[in-house]
C-alpha cells in the first residue's frame, strides 16, 4: 500500500536519504523544478539536487523557501503578538533536509521575503509493510516522517500540513486516516513558546456564519454554495436523540429551506404583486432559514465555496473546534483546503482579512 508521506526504511548516508526524501511524494516536480529553474523528470531533478545539497552547491534555505510553497490539504492559524525568540531547542534547517532527526523535533527558521518566518515540526508514525513471499514473507516496520510547516507572521502563526493513510501490523491493508488533530493543538503550544508572546484561535462559527455569511451571502454579484454540513445531532427535536456527529444532507436541507420559505410567503401573502419579488422574498427568507437550521443543528463543521462571475473566491470544510479537550478531528479550529480555489495559503488571506 502506497501512502502520499516520505516513509523511511532505515538509516543511509546523506546524499541517498536527501535523494529519497526530494523524490517522495514530500516534494512536487514542479517545486523541484523551481529550486533548480530547469524542467525535467523528478527522478532525475531529485538525483540531482541531492547532489547539488550534499555538495553545498545549494543552500538548505532556497531549498525550504519553495518547499514552504507547496499547496497543503490542511491549514489552521491564531491571532497573536511576537515576543521574545527562544530557539535554544530548534535544529538547523539543514538538518530536515539531511537526516530523518529526532521525533517532535523542531527545525528552523528560514526567513521569507514577507518578512515571515519557517519553521517546521517533523513528527513519526508507523507504517507497516510486507516483503518476500510464501515461507519468506515478513512485515517490517517502516516510519513515516510527518512535518507540520509553520508560518510565523506579525500577528498570526498559520500551520500548513497534509494527511495521511497509515496502518497496523493486524490490518496492513486497510487504510486508516493519520489523527493529526491529537498532534497539532500540541504543536501550537510549542511554537508558541519559540517563538514568544500569547495567541488564540479564532471564532470559526462567528465568523463564516456571521461576518462573511452577512457580507457575501446577500450579495448578487458572488454565487455562495452549501456542499457540506456535519453535526452532533443530525436533526431538529426530530433526531435529537442520534449520537455521533453524522453528514447532514445538504440538498435536503436546502430542499426544507425552500420549502419553508415559500410556505411563509404564501401562507401570510407577504408578496402578492409579481414573480419576480415572491422569488426574490422567499430567496432572502431562504438564506435566513438555512442559517438557522445550520446554527441549531449542532453544527461541527461546514463547507462553502464562494465565486464571482467566473473568479473562485473561497472553498473550505471550516471545522469549528467546538469539542476543545476532546480527542476527535472537532477538538480546534481548522480547514480543509481545495486546490482549485488557491489551496491553504488563500484560505489564510481570505480569512485573516476578512477578521481584520
Amino acid at each position: 500500500m502506497n501512502i502520499k508521506a516520505f516513509v523511511y526504511s532505515g538509516s543511509e548516508d546523506e546524499f541517498s536519504f536527501c535523494n529519497a526524501f526530494f523524490n517522495s511524494p514530500e516534494f512536487t516536480a514542479a517545486t523541484l523544478q523551481k529550486i533548480l529553474s530547469y524542467s525535467g523528470s523528478k527522478e532525475d531533478l531529485a538525483f540531482d539536487l541531492a547532489e547539488r545539497f550534499t555538495r553545498n552547491k545549494i543552500s538548505a534555505d532556497k531549498i525550504i523557501k519553495y518547499y514552504a510553497e507547496q499547496g497543503r490539504q490542511w491549514v489552521a492559524y491564531k491571532y497573536g503578538t511576537l515576543g521574545k525568540l527562544n530557539t535554544k531547542n530548534v535544529a538547523p534547517i539543514s538538518e530536515y533536509l539531511s537526516d530523518f532527526g529526532k521525533n517532535g523535533q523542531w527545525y528552523g527558521p528560514v526567513n521569507l521575503a514577507d518578512n515571515s518566518s519557517v519553521f517546521i515540526k517533523s513528527s513519526y508514525n508507523s507504517f507497516f509493510q510486507i516483503i518476500g513471499s510464501g515461507e519468506a514473507k515478513e512485515t517490517i516496520k517502516a516510519l513515516v516522517r510527518w512535518p507540520i510547516i509553520a508560518k510565523v507572521n506579525a500577528d498570526y502563526i498559520s500551520f500548513h500540513w497534509n494527511g495521511f493513510s497509515s496502518n497496523t501490523a493486524e490490518r496492513i491493508d486497510t487504510k486508516t486516516q493519520f489523527d493529526f488533530w491529537n498532534s497539532v493543538p500540541q504543536a501550537f503550544n510549542e511554537i508558541e513558546e519559540i517563538v514568544g508572546g500569547e495567541y488564540e484561535y479564532p471564532i470559526v462559527n462567528k465568523l463564516i456564519l456571521n461576518n462573511i455569511w452577512n457580507k457575501y451571502l446577500p450579495n448578487k454579484e458572488y454565487e455562495w454554495k452549501h456542499l457540506a454540513v456535519r453535526a452532533e445531532s443530525a436533526g431538529v427535536a426530530l433526531n435529537a436523540r442520534s449520537a455521533g456527529v453524522k453528514d447532514i444532507n445538504v440538498k435536503g436541507l436546502l430542499a426544507l429551506a425552500n420549502r419553508l420559505s415559500n410556505s411563509v410567503v404564501d401562507g401570510a401573502k407577504l408578496c402578492e404583486r409579481c414573480s419576480s419579488e415572491k422569488i426574490k422574498l422567499v430567496s432572502e427568507i431562504e438564506n435566513v432559514v438555512i442559517k438557522t437550521l445550520i446554527q441549531e443543528w449542532g453544527t461541527k463543521s461546514y463547507e462553502f465555496s464562494l465565486d464571482n462571475k467566473n473568479k473562485r473566491i473561497f472553498r473550505a470544510h471550516c471545522f469549528f473546534g467546538s469539542k476543545p479537550g476532546s480527542t476527535t478531528q472537532d477538538q480546534f479550529p481548522h480547514f480543509k483546503a481545495y486546490k482549485q480555489y488557491g489551496g491553504d495559503s488563500k484560505i489564510i488571506d481570505f480569512l485573516i482579512h476578512e477578521d481584520l
